[in-house]
């Protein structure tokens, strides 16, 4: 499936969780952008991130993007899944530059709702992931959550 992030969610994040997630994800990105890393509402859509009370949805632009990093307040499944299971979620990033955001904002959904998703990743928490942890730390003044 190529480099890719997992997280399926379980339930509906609460309004402080969301409110919480929100205001860790607008962190994340102001960071993300004074690193260097570009990003936007989708790969071909120069429109700026979106934070709002229902989604977070971002993406590099052009070649610097792959699939769109998106999270919904409300828990949503795709058609094909079974309604009683957490709804599948994952985010292929192939390593490009906005992998740092995308990390480090499911890095902060963990924290604020750790029953919510199941985080895992195709990337080695001790190794690909090592950036996104002390940047985590940095910026939270928390150690990262782990997988699970």
């Amino acid at each position: 499936m190529g480099y890719t992030h997992y997280f399926p969610q379980s339930r509906d994040f609460t309004s402080e969780e969301w409110r919480q997630i929100k205001d860790g994800v607008r962190k994340v990105v102001a960071y993300s952008v004074e690193q260097g890393v570009k990003l936007q509402y989708e790969y071909n859509d120069a429109r700026k991130v979106s934070i709002t009370d229902k989604l977070i949805r971002f993406n590099g632009p052009d070649e610097l993007g792959h699939e769109t990093f998106y999270v919904s307040k409300i828990m949503t499944h795709n058609s094909w899944e079974d309604k009683t299971q957490p709804a599948f979620q994952f985010c292929k990033t192939a390593r490009k530059p906005y992998d740092l955001a995308v990390c480090l904002s499911l890095l902060r959904i963990k924290a604020v709702a750790p029953d919510a998703i199941r985080l895992s990743s195709d990337g080695d928490w001790d190794a690909e992931w090592q950036a996104s942890r002390t940047a985590y730390k940095e910026l939270f003044e928390e150690e990262a959550p782990t997988f699970g």
